[in-house]
Order: structure tokens, then C-alpha cells, then sequence
């Protein structure tokens, strides 16, 4: 059996992952891992990369065996996260991942030097509205508005409060998609990527900027599925 491991970006808004079943197709199952147990969820939270990584590889323990081709997903901050389960599960279990996909995020060893986690309630909700990512009625009614910001505060602290430096070396190809115009994600932020494998690297860009995988979502997916398919062999370096 083949699994795709995928995990979220921070606040995990309700565009995250949709269609991807369909687009990947009968032969791999999709399973969404969310490491601060859902949005809703008055928590606790993961206060470390090592509590996120844990509770995604728990996930992956749970559901797949030991031949079972298991694959993860991480879109933005779940990029670090999808790493460091990855790594967890190749030191502590000796099950290697067969390929790791992350979308729009730096180097796990890049620190986050402009973090948004610690702004009060009323510029962060403005920072992250911003973003796009969440309906307008998510931030008109401040019953629910007040509901979720803990959880989302709780993921960017865990994202900026984290930095690789163990440059631990995956057995697996990895796959990084990345928008042409991200102004966000830098590509001298990107560079170090292809040191965290010992397999092959490959960078694909979509037009667009930092927010492009909201549009290119099943695209992605079925990219993925084309490259588990014929063993990461296809795929353009860049895609119109």
C-alpha cells in the first residue's frame, strides 16, 4: 500500500488539501495529519518541532506497516514538520520514507526572523487576514475568530521557535514546489534543500506568488502521483 503523510500549513485554513484524493488517484491513500489535533481543539498544543514531528509519526505508525510505501506532504511551515518526522521515524524506527513533497517553505535550517506569533490579537488577526487564506465571515464574527486564533497563534510560535541544526540526511528523493514570485519565501532561503537528501533534489515552480498552492493544489497532487508512479522520473522544473 502506498500513503501520502500530508501536512498542513500554519492555521490550516479550509482550502488546505482540498481534492487531493481524487487527484492522486485509487492506488495511494491520502491521510491528513494534523499535529495540534485540529483547529477546534482548546488544546494543548505542540510546544516544539519535536512534539509536532511525534504526533505525525505516531499517525504514520498507526495507520501504515513496515512494507508499506509511505510518502509525506508538507505545505509551508509542514515542510519542517514532514522533515522531522521523517527523520524521527528513520532514527528511532528504521522506516525510511520513500519521498518527501513540501510546498512554498525555506531550509529547516533557515531561522525565521520576522515572526508574527507575539503581535497582539488585533494585528495578528490583520497579519493573517491578509494572508487570504481564511473566508472573510472568519473574521467578521469574532465569537469564532476568537475560537481559532489560539490554535493558529500556537502554530506560527512553533514554526518561528524552530531551526534545524542537526542536518540529519534523508534516504529519499525529495520534491520542493515553489511559486516564480514568492516574495516571501526567498531563494537564497530554499538553497539547502538539496542537502537534506541523499537521493535526488528537484524544485518545481508554478506562476504565481507565495500563496500559488491555494490555486495549483490538485495539480500538485497529481504530479505527486505521477512521480510515485514512474519513481520520481517526470515533472517539469517549471509548469505554466
Amino acid at each position: 500500500m502506498k500513503y501520502l503523510f500530508a501536512i498542513p500549513g500554519a492555521g490550516s485554513g479550509p482550502k488546505e488539501f482540498v481534492g487531493w484524493q481524487e487527484s492522486l488517484g485509487e492506488d495511494i491513500v491520502f491521510k491528513k495529519v494534523l499535529y495540534n489535533k485540529g483547529l477546534l481543539s482548546a488544546g494543548p498544543y505542540c510546544q516544539n518541532m519535536s512534539e509536532a514531528a511525534s504526533v505525525v509519526a505516531d499517525e504514520v505508525l498507526k495507520t501504515a506497516g513496515k512494507d508499506d510505501d509511505i510518502y509525506f506532504f508538507g505545505h509551508c511551515m509542514g515542510a519542517s514538520i514532514a522533515y522531522e518526522a521523517a527523520s524521527l521515524l528513520a532514527r528511532e524506527k528504521d522506516i525510511q520514507i520513500k519521498g518527501l513533497f513540501f510546498a512554498a517553505f525555506i531550509s529547516p535550517n533557515v531561522p525565521i526572523l520576522d515572526g508574527i506569533s507575539d503581535l497582539s490579537d488585533e494585528e495578528f488577526t490583520k497579519e493573517i487576514h491578509s494572508h487570504g487564506v481564511f473566508p472573510e465571515e472568519f473574521f467578521i464574527n469574532e465569537s469564532i475568530l476568537k475560537l481559532f486564533i489560539p490554535s493558529i497563534r500556537a502554530d506560527y510560535r512553533l514554526i518561528e521557535e524552530y531551526c534545524d541544526r542537526s542536518g540529519y540526511v534523508l534516504d529519499c528523493p525529495i520534491v520542493g514546489f515553489f511559486g516564480k514570485d514568492d516574495q516571501v519565501v526567498r531563494p537564497e532561503e530554499t538553497k539547502d534543500w538539496p542537502k537534506y537528501t541523499s537521493k535526488t533534489y528537484k524544485s518545481i515552480y508554478f506562476p504565481g506568488d507565495h500563496y500559488f498552492y491555494y490555486d495549483k493544489q490538485q495539480k500538485m497532487a497529481e504530479i505527486i502521483r505521477e512521480m510515485i508512479e514512474t519513481g520520481f522520473g517526470n515533472a517539469e522544473g517549471s509548469l505554466a
